[in-house]
C-alpha cells in the first residue's frame, strides 16, 4: 500500500475518478519525475519524455478517467509510459521493426570490416 502525502493511494485514486483536481495534482508530482526519467531510458530524449509524460496526464485528466483501482497504479502507468515511448520511436522511425534488421545491419558493417582488413593488408 503506497501512501502519498499521508493519503493511501487508493484513495487518492478514487478522488481522482470523482474530479478530484488535489487527487491528480498530488499523483501527478508523486509519480511525474520517476516516469520521465523512464521514458528518457527509453527514449533517449528528456525534453521528448517530458512531453510524452505530461501528454499523458493531460489525456487522464481531461477525460481518461478509466483507472481502475488495480492491484498497482505504479504497474500502470509505467506500462502506458512504456507504450507511449516505443509508439513515439516508431513515429520517429527509431525504432528497428524486428532483429532482423538489426542482425542484417551487423552482418553488413562485419562484411565491411572484412574488406577494409583486406585493403589495409595489400
Amino acid at each position: 500500500m503506497t501512501i502519498i502525502n499521508g493519503i493511501k493511494e487508493e484513495t487518492l485514486i478514487q478522488r481522482f475518478i470523482d474530479g478530484d483536481r488535489t487527487a491528480f495534482e498530488l499523483l501527478f508530482r508523486y509519480y511525474y519525475a520517476g516516469l520521465v526519467t523512464f521514458a528518457s531510458r527509453i527514449i533517449l530524449d528528456s525534453d521528448e519524455a517530458e512531453e510524452i509524460v505530461q501528454d499523458f496526464f493531460v489525456r487522464m485528466w481531461t477525460g481518461l478517467r478509466e483507472i481502475k483501482n488495480s492491484a498497482s497504479l505504479k504497474n500502470y502507468l509505467f506500462t502506458c509510459i512504456k507504450n507511449r515511448s516505443l509508439n513515439h520511436l516508431k513515429k520517429e522511425k527509431s525504432l528497428p521493426a524486428s532483429f532482423d534488421y538489426l542482425f542484417l545491419q551487423w552482418v553488413a558493417f562485419s562484411f565491411q570490416m572484412v574488406i577494409f582488413e583486406q585493403i589495409l593488408k595489400n
